[in-house]
């Protein structure tokens, strides 16, 4: 009977350890997936214990949490996914689709500045930058004459190394970049935490008049 519970701790192990595997990969700026690797490894060295005693509690409070986390993070990832689709709009400042470097040659050939909009699924003021102020005509006007405009899921693909090469935690975080890549401005510093239509104005003919000027 004992070789059965062994061959059912395994089992459980393992697939446990394969969903943990999961979410570090789905979910790689939230600790879901680490946490449940976690306990996984500790109950894993655990097996190892022969008394009886010490291994079958710990295991029944293991498998408890661990199931617990996956369950946060599977509702996590499910209620993301939902938001991102939210943020696929037309709006009225023109981004690049084409990758990071792509874009820097695009500067460069037309002098430009490039401004990132820095962003995740479950980010509420992102949502609200991108429905109420990217959308606006004279937001997108000036900010087109002005950028190469990117905008980057920092969970998703590309932007999870652009947001890391720029050391964005924080969401919304919106930076200004000269045409060689090189942060000019980070303008949630700047002012304070930016959501409205007219400092996205001001920026883009701040940069506009020192396009002209050079």
């Amino acid at each position: 009977m004992n070789w059965k519970i062994k061959l059912f701790q395994y089992i459980v192990l393992i697939i446990l350890f394969a969903c943990s595997i999961y979410f570090i990969i789905d979910l790689p700026k939230q600790p879901y997936g680490e946490i449940s690797l976690g306990i996984i490894l500790v109950l894993f060295f655990i097996n190892l214990i022969k008394k009886k005693v010490i291994s079958i509690p710990i295991y029944l409070i293991g498998f408890g949490a661990s199931i617990f986390v996956i369950y946060s993070a599977f509702t996590f990832s499910t209620f993301v996914n939902k938001q991102r689709s939210k943020f696929d709009i037309p709006t009225a400042v023109i981004f690049e689709k084409s990758n990071f470097e792509t874009s820097l040659k695009k500067a460069k050939s037309e002098n430009k500045y490039i401004f990132i909009d820095f962003y995740t699924g479950w980010c509420t003021p992102c949502l609200s930058f991108t429905k109420n102020v990217l959308t606006d005509e004279e937001v997108g006007k000036n900010m087109n004459d002005t950028f190469i405009n990117l905008k980057y899921d920092a969970e998703k693909g590309e932007g999870i190394i652009i947001a890391n090469k720029y050391n964005v935690h924080s969401y919304p975080t919106l930076l200004i970049l000269d045409k060689n890549g090189f942060e000019v401005e980070n303008i949630n510093n700047s002012y304070n935490f930016i959501q409205k239509k007219k400092e996205m104005i001001e920026v883009s003919i701040k940069y506009y008049n020192r396009l002209n000027k050079n």
